[in-house]
């Protein structure tokens, strides 16, 4: 068989064969072989919540509710199409799985399934076809209870069940109004120390919070550090925050051809749910197919545009690159 006889065109290919014997007898076959797009399985807007047995918001509630919005290619609607839940006890190995398979490949939906309010989990969606799995992992705590007891009779939570002996937990906002110390060292102020702290930070009424003190100090120190979905999230105390992370799903939108030697590969990467107030500088590294990656001009709070430009069309319009990029999102949370 000769190179020369692989014939290429948009959406097909075509193979041209030619068997010759000894007595110089020959044949020729001829295959035409279909070109179809395909992209990895996208898997946004997972949230988990607590929830009664019908699926109503329930903070005590012994089930949870996952919400999710699935996208899998098609494959001239021969690909598989399967979303797997894995719910697992924190500090434990073996986990309790269920699987369905979607009734379309474009979709959005929900599943409720029994969870304990005694125990924390960890809790993962994939989304799964013939080629690749997409996973998205979160956990999700005990059912609320104001006041809680551990087994040990040595342990103690608010607002939360007492998973641990010999710890006192607290997992709802806490306000102290009386004097509160540690080790001897009181942390409230003297009244004149406080009026003090309210001209420096020009408050007039009200409490003085933390964040707006050390942000009169032109200090700023990170409070919060926490995974949500792919992203590494950084609460600051002067109400800025970052989110970072090395792509793995980002939703593919468009492909266009700049000029005869440039093509632009666009995708929308889903930000946190409502974490970000504001956008105020994007960041992003990477390369792929002897081309670079950079961001949209324009950002949203809900999702950012990542651009691919290349000197050939490595991918197609709804396809994702192999190699994706480091992106850094700086913004304000309040």
């Amino acid at each position: 068989m000769d190179e020369s006889s692989l014939t290429p065109q948009k959406d097909k290919i075509t193979i041209e064969a030619t068997i010759t014997d000894s007595r110089d007898s020959t044949i020729t076959v001829t295959k035409e072989l279909q070109i179809i797009d395909w992209h990895a399985p996208v898997l946004t807007g997972v949230k988990v919540e607590r929830c009664k047995a019908n699926g109503e918001s329930d903070a005590a509630g012994n089930y949870v509710n996952i919400k999710y919005s699935a996208d899998i290619a098609n494959v001239n609607d021969k690909n598989t199409k399967i979303i797997e839940y894995e719910l697992t006890r924190q500090g434990s190995y073996d986990g309790v799985q269920e699987t369905e398979v979607l009734s379309t490949f474009k979709t959005s939906g929900s599943k409720v399934l029994p969870c304990h309010g005694d125990y924390s989990w960890e809790i993962k969606v994939s989304l799964r076809d013939d080629f690749e799995t997409t996973e998205y992992t979160m956990p999700i705590g005990t059912a609320f209870t104001l006041v809680d007891y551990n087994q040990s009779g040595r342990g103690m939570a608010i607002g939360k069940v007492a998973e641990q002996p010999d710890l006192f937990e607290i997992d709802i906002p806490t306000r102290f109004n009386k004097e509160f110390s540690g080790k001897g060292v009181a942390y409230d102020l003297k009244p004149a120390e406080l009026q003090v702290i309210k001209l420096l930070t020009n408050t007039e009424s009200g409490d003085v919070r933390l964040g707006k003190v050390l942000q009169t100090l032109g200090l700023r120190v990170p409070i919060k550090i926490e995974k949500l979905g792919q992203f590494e999230v950084v609460k600051y105390s002067d109400g800025t925050c970052e989110a970072s992370c090395q792509i793995k799903q980002i939703t593919p939108v468009n492909m266009t051809q700049v000029n005869p030697y440039l093509f632009r590969w666009i995708g929308d990467l889903i930000l946190p749910n409502e974490l970000f107030k504001s956008v105020n500088n994007v960041q992003v590294t990477g390369h792929y197919n002897a081309g670079i990656f950079t961001c949209g001009a324009v950002a949203k709070t809900d999702r950012i545009q990542i651009i691919h430009l290349m000197q050939n069309r490595g991918v197609s319009a709804n396809q994702v690159p192999e190699e994706l990029p480091f992106v850094r999102i700086y913004g304000r949370y309040k």
